[in-house]
């Protein structure tokens, strides 16, 4: 037997040839929950099983007909989810709820005219998740109809898409960009209910002076109703921007456009299809805010002012292997980063830890401030090795010999150029005065001094580094 046989690989060998559809992104978009992406995904190639399709397997069915329109029309993709008058009702309900026109065409021809307006990508991917939920819960609806003898009706279809795409908004995009979305949608929802608030609020006058008073009173009530609703507005604004300072928007792009490499299958397997790349990168976040600012901390109950300001996070898989298993880019403004991952720690056995550990560097690195600039960069990156080696060690440094070799430190041991030499300076540090590490990132938020160290340990550096050496030489 071959030892060096993989089921991954020989599963990504057999994928060499299949053909990637130019909407891909859509159709596996995360606000999609994963049964509608796979029903989606079926419904993109044709190849659910429509009544066509059976009988052209030869399989028999009591009636060929479409079941929810009852038309006497053969059921195929394109009767069923653009021809079906009981598909165009639901489609016209959602229409009506959103107030954006979208042809009803075919399901390709849909996200191809999605993917080419000019929308913001998040526009993009709300649209893309209603029209996907519309084909998953119409295929339940033919279902439902044949196997239970059940009748859906059309506006419990949009209601439960309204439900379901607003829930998805709220786990997976940021909260400042949720919360618009969640205000158009719910600004719709009201719209649609209570088409009375919508109209003046100066009533017609007649001569009948209790039909005077009935309609004062009522246009009083509505006066009350719109104040209440735009106080709840305020309210949640509020609220919603204080989430924004918490979270940031995270964007997964696969650069390689055929998309047929080993690691670039990998890739999309293992952690795009499934959000595995999403929940790593919150994952990691929260385990460096932890340690750089923690809320528990009563020193940092100005946190705000010393945090640094994440808005928005993307993850690359580059199309060609990098210098390093991760490169951090930044915007002008330094909120906006772009984590470039080398398609090489894709290649090897433990590629799932491999990328753990280029993640936890990548995002400590977003996290850690340096000195405007102006800190040495050995410093900065011992800083995040220091981090990464407490995030392989479950979160405690258990010994100085786990964490990394043990080197000789001279007395000016944190201007050292080995990186190994840093981190065993930044744990010995820890040990004898906690929150070191913490403390120095704090002090190189408005820049770098070369007496920082100094001030940070409240000793001079020397004289920490002539100890360390005593003590463990």
């Amino acid at each position: 037997m071959d030892d060096n046989y993989s089921v991954t690989l020989s599963y990504l060998t057999l994928l060499a040839n299949t053909v990637t559809l130019e909407t891909h992104d859509l159709i596996w978009s995360k606000l999609l929950q994963p049964r509608h992406r796979f029903v989606r995904w079926l419904a993109a190639q044709k190849k659910l099983l429509t009544k066509d399709r059976m009988a052209g397997m030869g399989i028999g069915c009591d009636k060929a007909a479409c079941v929810l329109c009852d038309q006497d029309e053969l059921e195929d993709h394109t009767h069923l989810f653009v021809d079906c008058e009981w598909s165009k009702a639901v489609w016209s309900g959602i229409e009506q709820w959103l107030g954006v026109q979208v042809p009803q065409v075919e399901g390709n021809m849909v996200l191809q005219f999605i993917q080419n307006k000019h929308w913001c990508r998040m526009k993009k991917e709300v649209i893309a998740a209603i029209h996907g939920a519309r084909i998953y819960f119409i295929w339940q609806a033919s279902n439902w109809r044949i196997f239970k003898g059940i009748t859906i009706n059309t506006s419990s279809i949009v209601q439960q898409i309204q439900f379901i795409v607003r829930g998805r908004i709220g786990m997976f995009i940021d909260t400042k960009q949720s919360f618009i979305f969640h205000l158009f949608l719910f600004s719709s929802y009201i719209e649609e209910k209570n088409q009375h608030l919508l109209q003046p609020l100066i009533q017609t006058t007649t001569t009948n002076s209790v039909e005077n008073d009935y309609k004062i009173t009522s246009s009083n009530a509505i006066v009350i109703l719109r104040l209440v609703l735009v106080i709840f507005v305020g309210v949640i604004s509020l609220w919603a921007s204080y989430e924004a300072s918490k979270g940031f928007a995270i964007t997964i792009v696969n650069e390689d456009n055929d998309q047929s490499t080993f690691a670039s299958k990998r890739f999309n397997l293992f952690f795009v299809s499934n959000d595995e790349a999403t929940r790593l990168i919150l994952k990691t976040s929260k385990f460096v805010e932890n340690i750089l600012y923690p809320m528990s901390d009563h020193q940092f109950s100005y946190q705000p002012q010393i945090k640094k300001q994440v808005k928005h996070v993307s993850l690359r898989l580059s199309s060609r292997n990098l210098t390093r298993p991760i490169i951090v880019k930044s915007s002008q403004h330094d909120d906006e980063f772009v984590l470039h991952i080398s398609p090489s720690i894709l290649e090897g056995p433990n590629y799932k830890h491999d990328m753990f550990l280029a993640l936890q560097k990548g995002v400590a690195r977003i996290w850690l401030w340096d000195g405007q600039g102006n800190a040495p960069s050995n410093l900065v990156n011992g800083m995040i090795d220091y981090i990464t080696s407490l995030a392989s060690s479950s979160g405690h440094v258990t010994s100085e010999s786990e964490l990394v070799e043990s080197v000789a430190l001279g007395r000016r041991c944190w201007k050292s150029k080995d990186i190994r030499t840093i981190v065993k300076l930044l744990n010995y540090c820890e040990g004898r005065r906690e929150g070191f590490v913490r403390r120095l990132n704090k002090e190189m938020k408005n820049g770098w001094h070369e007496n920082m160290i100094d001030d940070v340990l409240g000793m001079p550096a020397w004289h920490l580094c002539e100890t360390y050496n005593k003590e463990v030489f």
